[in-house]
């Protein structure tokens, strides 16, 4: 069965991401609110109906909600976490990149149950990739939500992804804490190794032969992330830089996808920009066309998106809503 999530029905996301998010009312905030109970209820009856036509069900509210996205109609953060449930109940990765930028939005807006969804929008979209998951959003009958070494967030990270989250049971974790390893003083310390790594990075991102310092930095930042060590806003923001400027593999990049998002969950002024870049670079590393536009010399895969680059900023630059 096809998508309903086309490319350009997710750069009609990113334009509708870049409008205001109002507090007033509408028909579709009420047509969305019906989405979301229709589907939680599907759900919640999945094995008693047959699967064609469950499947058929989902389809037609992703359609319709693709439709609603396209038409910049979407208004107050709960349409945003509305409209996610619908993506996050899809069949495709594209259609779990789109519950992970709808949920994002819901978030940043001030709707904090959409955090959840935002971490687990993420893991859908890895998984479909081939790729581990990073919150132990997802429950596998193989190893239930037991990531091993793939764990490579603390819960220091994913705690921040749980905030105002109203299912208890959602199996989110990370790499447990070892409460001896975050003293006053030690934390102290560490925030003050992460601001010197992150003021460094940049440079060293652009130097040559400094192959073994740009290793040694991000060795020590995930050592650090994953001791949980992390504990000021400004923290999970100099650590996602360093893994930004310097990182070139999947894991590096989420991790800083997953880092610059938690510190703009934490309400660090400088984060809220760095998201779209962030996760375009991990749409590179996963051979994914990116969504926010130019980053680097010769542009997206796709002309359409640099349009993108303009239109979308406002909506992670907090530029819209303010909490």
């Amino acid at each position: 069965m096809g998508s309903s999530l086309t490319p350009v029905a997710l750069s009609a996301l990113c334009l509708a991401l870049a409008a205001p998010i109002h507090g007033v009312g509408s028909d579709v905030s009420k047509e969305l609110a019906e989405l979301y109970r229709a589907d939680q209820e599907d759900q919640n009856n999945f094995d008693s109906m047959p699967l064609e036509e469950a499947l058929d069900r989902q389809k037609k509210r992703r359609d319709r909600v693709a439709e609603i996205v396209q038409a910049g109609e979407l208004e107050k953060p709960i349409d945003y976490h509305h409209a996610s449930w619908i993506f996050q109940h899809g069949e495709n990765a594209d259609d779990f990149l789109m519950a992970h930028l709808l949920a994002t939005a819901a978030s940043f807006g001030g709707e904090d149950q959409a955090r959840f969804l935002s971490a687990a929008g993420l893991d859908r979209f890895l998984m479909n990739l081939g790729h581990p998951q990073r919150f132990g959003s997802q429950f596998t009958d193989a190893a239930g939500t037991d990531m091993g070494d793939a764990a490579l967030l603390s819960h220091r990270i994913v705690r921040v992804f749980l905030e105002g989250d109203g299912y208890v049971t959602t199996g989110l974790n990370g790499r447990p804490v070892d409460e001896s390893q975050r003293t006053k003083k030690i934390l102290k310390k560490v925030g003050k190794d992460l601001k010197k790594l992150a003021k460094s990075a940049p440079k060293l991102a652009k130097k040559e032969a400094a192959g073994e310092e740009r290793a040694e930095a991000l060795k020590r930042t995930g050592e650090i992330v994953r001791a949980g060590q992390l504990e000021e806003p400004a923290d999970f923001f100099h650590a996602a830089e360093v893994f930004h400027h310097l990182g070139e593999s999947v894991d590096h990049r989420v991790q800083a996808l997953a880092l610059t998002t938690a510190a703009v969950l934490l309400e660090h002024k400088d984060a809220r920009k760095r998201y779209p870049e962030a996760l375009d670079r991990l749409l590179d590393s996963l051979e994914r066309p990116r969504l926010f536009g130019e980053l680097e010399a010769g542009g997206p895969p796709r002309p359409e998106l640099l349009e993108l680059h303009r239109n979308v900023r406002a909506q992670f630059e907090g530029k819209g809503r303010k909490r």
